[in-house]
């Protein structure tokens, strides 16, 4: 025999992915128990509203003193509970006599903790690490997304990289002054002074390379990452192939000539 239960189901959210609480929409449906079984049944339903697909960690607690205390996560449970739970119209079932003897369903109420992250799946691979190559920041988008300030990687290099080449032909000017100076002393200081103007523009320089090439390390150990987990969970039924960025020799038909560069393969 099923009976409703009149109580009221709490919500707590901790996400941990990049997205906000707007990209899910969580909906909590009457729970019911079924007294001769001893189980209580709890539905609720996780709506994607985003492109971005996460899978959930679910668990479940409940209060009998309007939330001065909680007992939990309850252990005696089976349904779309634990670790890589997908979104969907889901049912939770507890097992309270097997969980506490003594409980009695007064005054209960339940709280659902909902931990989110993104699906790995539906994340890039290693060879996304190519987008960072074409522009620093640029492969987390595919591996990490949404990655919305990923252009600020592309800003800051470039801006080292603009630095430097500035300071560089201040150097080559200073040095220009040097072989035109007439006065010995003068000659020094303008010549200590272009190669101090040389060395910060080198130092420049590697910086920018260091960021950018840390950028494309990054986007490939997450990509691997990435692949990794999806390989241990169970393919998408009908997935749609991404276009994959690859790095190679190709013909140009036109010119007839073998070209160095970046394709997308789909």
């Amino acid at each position: 025999m099923r009976e409703l239960l009149h109580t009221q189901l709490l919500l707590v959210f901790f996400l941990v992915s990049s997205l906000d609480i707007q990209a899910q929409k969580i909906r909590i449906d009457e729970a019911y128990a079924d007294r001769e079984a001893k189980k209580i049944y709890i539905p609720y339903e996780i709506k994607e509203s985003s492109k971005y697909q996460n899978l959930y960690k679910i668990a479940i607690s409940y209060t009998q003193d309007k939330g001065k205390t909680y007992k939990g996560p309850l252990e005696k449970v089976t349904g779309d509970v634990g670790l890589d739970v997908e979104p969907g119209e889901k049912l939770i079932i507890w097992d309270y006599a097997e969980e506490d003897s003594t409980f009695n369903g007064e005054n209960v109420v339940f709280k659902l903790a909902i931990v989110s992250k993104l699906d790995p799946r539906y994340l890039g691979g290693p060879e996304n690490a190519l987008y960072s190559l074409l522009l620093p920041g640029l492969g987390n988008t595919k591996v990490r997304p949404p990655a919305k300030k990923w252009y600020l990687s592309t800003v800051g290099v470039f801006s080292l990289i603009g630095t430097g080449i500035y300071v560089r032909a201040k150097s080559n000017q200073t040095l220009d002054e040097y072989r035109q100076s007439t006065s010995i002393a003068d000659a020094q200081e303008l010549f200590d002074k272009s190669n101090n103007q040389k060395t910060a523009s080198g130092i420049l320089f590697v910086t920018a390379g260091a960021v950018w090439l840390t950028d494309i390390i990054q986007v490939a150990i997450k990509g691997f990452k990435n692949k990794k987990a999806a390989q241990k969970m169970e393919p998408l039924p009908d997935m749609p192939q991404k276009a994959k960025p690859e790095l190679g020799l190709h013909l140009d038909q036109f010119r007839n000539q073998t070209l160095w560069g970046i394709s997308l393969k789909f």
